[in-house]
């Protein structure tokens, strides 16, 4: 008999309200506490140090896989060397003292500032290598500046001489056939040819 009573605009009115509790119910709990926040922060944080800690280890690596080229090519280059003239090459005064290779006689200073270049050393060699000599690798450590390749004539005839070079830090080994030692959280590498 009675049947159900609609007013078409009370229900309509009704449904849009509660839509509207909804939206504002859903909106005040779909933001971030600060927990979460400062997680993905300290997520981000580590992510980038990791990233960064990688990067730079590469460059690192490259560097110093360049500077064990700059050998390869020295010692290529010191031989050629002792095949034109049959000895290595030594620079006046003494020649047991060590002078490093591609550096110019005075004002540069290579292995720890201890040594001179030797205009003469880089001279001979010069024409046996590609490009300019000067195109060494660099490596700072603290205040030990440790860049250059050491040069030494082990004896007055030169007939056998020695290459000392330091890698930054120990992540990258020496050439193959060189004796390798921890020097101040570095890689020490020594080439002997007798």
């Amino acid at each position: 008999m009675f049947g159900k009573v609609t007013i078409p605009f009370l229900k309509n009115n009704m449904d849009t309200s509660i839509k509207k509790l909804n939206i504002i119910h859903k909106n005040k709990n779909s933001g971030f506490t600060l927990i979460e926040l400062l997680v993905v922060v300290s997520i981000i944080a580590l992510l980038s140090t990791i990233v960064l800690a990688v990067v730079q280890d590469g460059r690192i690596k490259a560097k110093n896989t360049a500077k064990n080229n700059l050998v390869m090519e020295y010692i290529k280059a010191l031989e050629l060397y002792r095949n034109d003239t049959g000895m290595y090459p030594s620079h006046p005064g003494t020649p047991t003292v060590p002078k490093c290779i591609g550096y110019a006689e005075t004002g540069d200073k290579c292995y720890v500032n201890a040594y001179d270049g030797s205009n003469t050393i880089n001279s001979a060699i010069s024409t046996y290598i590609k490009g300019d000599i000067s195109h060494r690798g660099t490596i700072m450590s603290g205040t030990n500046n440790l860049n250059g390749v050491q040069y030494l004539c082990t004896n007055s005839t030169c007939n056998s001489y020695q290459l000392i070079w330091v890698l930054e830090k120990e992540i990258s080994a020496c050439i193959s056939g060189v004796q390798a030692l921890s020097f101040y959280g570095h890689r020490r590498c020594e080439y002997i040819k007798q």
